[in-house]
């Protein structure tokens, strides 16, 4: 059997889906992620798991690093702005800790951007995605719902305030991990903009470089 992503919703911390999933298992159980939980590592130092890593991607370039960069909250709007221009002939997925704040940013940036709104209270997901996908150069405000399974060609990530308690570090290495996953664009821009500094960002970072400097 093989379970992918097993440390996501709604597998992780799902008795029954656990008991499922040992029920139909009739050989090994192979797990898939990119972010092992505690309970993954913990079945690992038990000597009931074994842990097989592959750091680097099926076209061969390294994992997107995140930049971090700490400004204040009332100029972090700005900020925001200022690399979505930078990337105007790209596709953007701004990701935020909330549905209210993702509502927010999408009427201010609608204004000057071509935007679409995709969070778990969005009823036409599958056709807001679809075109995203295809119009290659909007802006995606989203919630954590998007931060897994979605591969999306030359996009570039923005996590706004990537300090808040909502992301964990796990969350924040997924939502980098949108970049650079197609072969005809394995590289991106990446950043976490924060209002203070962020022991989180600056793990999920660390484990990106350090995934990079094992792979070579």
């Amino acid at each position: 059997m093989i379970l992918d992503e097993p440390d996501a919703f709604p597998f992780r911390g799902n008795e029954v889906l656990h008991g499922i999933a040992e029920t139909c298992r009739k050989g090994h159980m192979i797990c898939l992620s990119a972010t092992p939980d505690q309970e993954l590592l913990k079945k690992e130092k038990e000597g009931t798991l074994i842990r097989l890593v592959l750091n680097r991607r099926p076209h061969g370039h390294p994992l997107p690093v995140p930049e971090i960069k700490v400004v204040p909250d009332k100029i972090m709007f700005f900020s925001l702005i200022q690399w979505l221009r930078k990337h105007r002939r790209q596709s953007c997925m701004v990701f935020v800790p909330s549905i209210r704040k993702a509502q927010y940013l999408y009427y201010f940036l609608s204004v000057f951007f071509s935007c679409c709104l995709c969070t778990s209270h969005t009823e036409n997901r599958d056709e807001v995605i679809r075109k995203f996908k295809e119009k290659k150069n909007g802006v995606m405000l989203c919630t954590t719902v998007m931060e897994r399974g979605l591969t999306i060609e030359n996009v570039q990530v923005c996590v706004f305030q990537a300090d808040s308690r909502i992301f964990d570090e796990a969350g924040l290495v997924q939502m980098a991990g949108r970049v650079g996953r197609v072969f005809a664009y394995p590289e991106g821009d990446v950043l976490f903009l924060c209002r203070r500094r962020s022991e989180k960002a600056e793990r999920c970072a660390a484990s990106l470089r350090e995934a990079n400097a094992c792979a070579v």
